[in-house]
C-alpha cells in the first residue's frame, strides 16, 4: 500500500490487469487496503466490454478505468499499446507467461527473480526481493537526473545565445572576460543544479516547448539589459573597454538571478518554472556574487581575466537598477505566457 501511495505522489498512474473478474479483484484491492492511494477511483471493465469496443471507445476505456479483468494475455499487450500511443511511458510489472505479452509492448519490464522464464527472458529489471519498494528510488533518482539535465540544458542555452548575439552586435567582450562569466553563471550553478535537482514530472512532455518557453525570453531580455548598460557606460566614459566591463557586471548579475529563476525559491521568482521552495540556491547565489565582487578588483585578476572594479559607485548602482528592471521584465513576460496558455487551454 505504502509503494502505491508513493507511486501515485510521484505522478505515477496505476493500472491493474487481472486475469480474474473486475468485481472480485476490486474486494481484493478494498482487503489489502487499496483504493484512496490510487490516483484516479477504482473503476473496472473487464476483457469481454472491451473486445466489443471500437479503437475510440477502447481508448477511452483505457483512460477512465483502473482495474481491468478477465484479460487474456493478447489484451494486455494491446492496453499497454494503447497507452504508449498516448503517449504515455509505460513500465509492466509481471511473472507469468501471461503477462509477456503486455511486458514486450511496454517501454520498461519488470519481473521478480521467481518469474516464469519467459518474463525473465523479456525483463528489463529483475527484483532480487518480493518488493517493488526499490523501484520507488530507481523513480526518485531517474526524475532527479532528467530534471536536472534540463535546469542545466536551460542554463546553457540560454547564456549561450546571450553570447552570440553580444558577439554580433559588435561589442565583444575578450575570451578571457567571457571564461568568467561562464564560470560563475553556468559551471558553479550547474553543479548545484545536478547535486540538488528535484524529483518530481516535467510539466509537459514536449521538451522544446518548455526549452523555448524560458530560453527564448531570458535570452532576449538578458541582450537587450547588455546593451542598455554598453550604452550607458560608453556614453558616460566614452571608453569601449570599460563599457566592455559594464556588461561584464551585467552579464553576471543577471545570470546568477537566472539561477533563481530556474529554481524559484519562493513566488517572487516563479514564471520561467515552478516554486522548488530550495533557499539554497539564494544561499549559493549570494556566494558567488560575493566572491565575484572581492576577486573582480585584485590585481591578478586584472591581468589574467582582464576585469577590475567599476570606477564609481554611481556605476554600480546603474548595473543594479538595469538587472532589477530586467528581473521585473522577464516575470512579467512570463506571466504574461502563462495567461495566454491558460487560455488556449480553456474549452471556452
Amino acid at each position: 500500500v505504502e509503494t502505491i501511495q508513493r507511486f501515485s505522489e510521484a505522478g505515477v498512474s496505476i493500472k491493474i490487469l487481472a486475469s480474474g473478474s473486475p468485481d472480485r479483484t476490486i474486494a481484493l484491492l478494498h482487503q489489502a487496503g487499496f483504493g484512496a492511494e490510487l490516483d484516479a477511483p477504482l473503476a473496472a471493465i473487464s476483457g469481454d466490454e472491451l473486445a466489443e469496443m471500437d479503437e475510440t471507445q477502447l481508448k477511452d476505456a483505457v483512460s477512465e478505468n483502473t482495474v481491468f479483468g478477465h484479460i487474456v494475455p493478447e489484451q494486455a499487450g494491446l492496453l499497454v499499446e494503447v497507452l504508449r500511443e498516448r503517449g504515455e511511458v509505460v513500465a509492466f510489472v509481471g511473472d507469468g507467461v501471461r503477462d509477456v505479452p503486455g511486458m514486450r509492448q511496454a517501454n520498461l519490464s519488470i519481473t521478480g527473480r521467481g518469474g516464469s522464464q519467459a518474463a525473465l527472458s523479456v525483463a528489463d529489471i529483475v527484483l532480487l526481493k518480493d518488493s517493488a519498494k526499490v523501484l520507488l528510488d530507481v523513480l526518485d533518482k531517474g526524475q532527479r537526473i532528467v530534471n536536472g539535465l534540463l535546469d542545466v540544458l536551460r542554463l546553457y542555452l540560454t547564456i549561450l545565445i546571450i553570447a552570440l548575439r553580444i558577439l554580433i552586435s559588435g561589442f565583444p567582450y575578450s575570451s578571457k572576460q567571457g571564461t568568467v562569466i561562464a564560470v560563475v553563471t553556468i559551471s558553479l550553478p550547474a553543479i548545484g543544479l545536478s547535486l540538488w535537482a528535484s524529483p518530481g514530472l516535467l510539466p509537459t512532455r514536449d521538451l522544446r516547448r518548455l526549452l523555448l518557453r524560458f530560453v527564448a525570453p531570458a535570452a532576449i531580455t538578458i541582450s537587450a539589459a547588455a546593451s542598455a548598460v554598453y550604452v550607458i557606460f560608453l556614453q558616460r566614459s566614452g571608453a569601449a573597454d570599460y563599457a566592455q566591463l559594464g556588461v561584464i557586471y551585467a552579464l553576471v548579475g543577471t545570470g546568477l538571478i537566472l539561477v533563481l529563476f530556474l529554481k524559484p525559491p519562493g513566488r517572487l521568482f516563479a514564471g520561467g518554472a515552478p516554486v522548488s521552495g530550495d533557499w539554497r540556491f539564494v544561499v549559493a547565489v549570494l556566494i558567488l556574487l560575493a566572491l565575484f565582487l572581492l576577486v573582480a578588483p585584485l590585481p591578478i585578476t586584472e591581468q589574467l581575466l582582464g576585469l577590475d572594479r567599476l570606477q564609481q559607485a554611481s556605476d554600480y548602482a546603474i548595473v543594479g537598477a538595469v538587472v532589477l528592471v530586467w528581473a521585473a521584465v522577464l516575470r512579467a513576460i512570463w506571466w504574461i505566457v502563462s495567461i495566454v496558455e491558460r487560455i488556449r487551454r480553456s474549452p471556452d
